[in-house]
């Protein structure tokens, strides 16, 4: 007989080891489409197109099977298609199967967002629950901080190497979370329940759209996410192919390329992780004008390092510039938040407005990624970079107006 696991030690586990696993693909993914599969600007965005379409699509789906079948069922159901999705890409170094694996493990993730969080839920109480999301995300950050030099080491042998150890791992972790995850039994709902469930989620839906027509700060959020996505997608994508035309031709090694990219993101992930502690120690006591006034300082800041970053050729300023974008986005996110958090008064809606929030977002990932890969594939990467940060400026201005409104 199994002795059951104390339920918080299963969860900080799980968000330790699959932190680690998802940054052992991750860090080379996208250097592996460049330089193995040998994808162009517009497939590379097509592939980020597609990923956020499956995660858009199948949120609320999968989310049904969470309630359903049980939150471990999807958990584990999660787990073994983020698995099996990095085995295909690693092993099948084509674009057909790069986009399948993006739909497998597009699909995997969507099992384990939100039912991850309703299953500690369940298992400790709303009471302790708090506690364990912060230490769960504490753990995320050190999985995150010990994959990535994980991913460099295995990368030097070869690119592929990592992404189908982080696919081997992700269905060991699905086969341990079998055996050791507990679960408190809780009532299925059955087909003369789903009726009400599904007017009970058609209530919800109305009441959040309903705050955001009424609210029209609320509505500048939804219009700012869109916005972020739009943006977003091109640079996530095309940073990598933009800083390899800038490295000498006879540094353009996969061994050279793994430790540059490696490298910034480990430096990333290490100043974000001191950043969010130094943030944490005040953020919360930020009235909304001193947030709107971050947030424009930040965003402007943004922008003007974008833009650097499209037009700049050396790769010592490329790789600061990396650095700083992706830190101050991290800021920007945190003080969006925040921000966000103190706009919602019903507790009860929060976690609907925030995947709703997130909706708007894929949608503007979904709408402008092929928009930004197409100027990259007709054009140049350069000016679909230049053009990502313009695309940002109307979220200057909106901050600029809110400045002028009462808290």
């Amino acid at each position: 007989m199994i002795k059951r696991k104390e339920p918080t030690h299963i969860y900080y586990s799980q968000s330790f080891l699959s932190q680690l696993l998802m940054m052992m693909a991750f860090t080379v993914s996208i250097l592996y489409q460049v330089q193995v599969v040998g994808m162009s600007a517009l497939e590379l965005v097509i592939v980020g197109t597609v990923l956020e379409l499956t995660i858009f699509l199948f949120e609320i789906p999968t989310g049904l099977i969470a309630d359903y079948k049980g939150r471990k069922y999807s958990i584990i159901l999660g787990y073994m298609l983020i698995g099996v999705g990095f085995l295909i890409a690693g092993l099948f170094p084509y674009f057909a199967f790069i986009l399948l694996s993006q739909v497998c493990w597009g699909i995997g993730y969507t099992c384990i967002s939100g039912a991850h969080q309703a299953w500690i839920t369940d298992e400790i109480g709303v009471e302790r629950v708090d506690k364990a999301f912060l230490r769960s995300a504490k753990f995320g950050n050190f999985g995150s901080l010990l994959g990535i030099p994980i991913a460099i080491v295995i990368g030097f042998q070869a690119l592929h190497y990592s992404i189908i150890l982080s696919g081997i791992g992700f269905l060991l972790l699905a086969i341990l979370s079998y055996r050791y995850m507990p679960e408190k039994p809780f009532k299925i709902q059955r087909k003369e329940a789903s009726i009400s469930v599904t007017n009970e989620m058609k209530s919800m839906l109305s009441s959040v759209w309903a705050a955001f027509k009424k609210n029209k700060v609320l509505r500048y959020i939804l219009i700012i996410a869109c916005i972020i996505g739009v943006y977003s997608e091109g640079f996530d994508r095309l940073w990598i192919p933009h800083l390899t035309f800038s490295i000498d031709e006879k540094f353009l090694t996969n061994e050279y390329l793994i430790l540059i990219v490696g490298g910034l993101q480990f430096i990333t992930a290490l100043l974000t992780v001191v950043l969010l502690q130094t943030l944490d120690t005040f953020v919360d006591q930020l009235h909304l004008k001193r947030l709107y006034q971050h947030l424009l300082v930040y965003t402007s800041i943004l922008m003007v390092t974008l833009l650097s970053f499209g037009v700049a050729t050396n790769i010592y300023l490329l790789a600061i510039l990396f650095v700083l974008i992706q830190v101050i986005r991290q800021v920007i996110a945190t003080f969006e938040n925040i921000w966000f958090n103190k706009l919602i008064t019903d507790s009860s809606r929060r976690a609907t407005f925030f995947s709703f929030k997130g909706q708007i977002d894929a949608i503007g990932q979904i709408g402008g990624g092929p928009i930004i890969g197409v100027i990259g594939q007709q054009f140049s990467i350069k000016l679909a970079l230049v053009v990502s940060a313009v695309l940002l400026s109307p979220v200057f201005f909106i901050y600029r107006k809110l400045l002028k409104t009462k808290d």
